[in-house]
C-alpha cells in the first residue's frame, strides 16, 4: 500500500513542530523543523517494514512517500501449509 502526500498534508497544526525545532536547530539547510516532524511521523506509519521517499522538485523537498510491507507470515487469518 503506496502513497504519496505534500509535506504540507503531512505537517498539520500539531505543536510538536515546536518540540522538534531544538532538535534542528544544529543548522540543516534543506529540511526545516515541521518537515523533520512530518518525515518522523511518516516513519511510525510505515511500522515495522517499510519505505519512506523523499521526492525533491527544484532543489525542495516537495513530497513524501511511504509504503508499508507486512510479512505474509503475520498477516491474520493465514496459517502455514507445511
Amino acid at each position: 500500500m503506496k502513497s504519496v502526500k505534500p509535506f504540507e498534508q503531512m505537517n498539520g497544526t500539531d505543536s510538536g513542530a515546536t518540540r522538534h525545532k531544538k532538535a534542528v536547530s544544529v543548522g540543516l539547510d534543506v529540511l526545516d523543523a515541521s518537515q523533520v516532524l512530518a518525515i518522523d511521523r511518516a516513519v511510525r506509519q510505515v511500522g515495522e517494514y517499510g519505505e519512506i521517499h523523499l521526492i525533491v522538485r527544484r532543489g525542495q523537498v516537495r513530497f513524501i512517500g511511504t509504503l508499508k510491507t507486512e510479512a505474509l507470515d503475520k498477516l491474520e487469518g493465514l496459517e502455514s501449509e507445511s
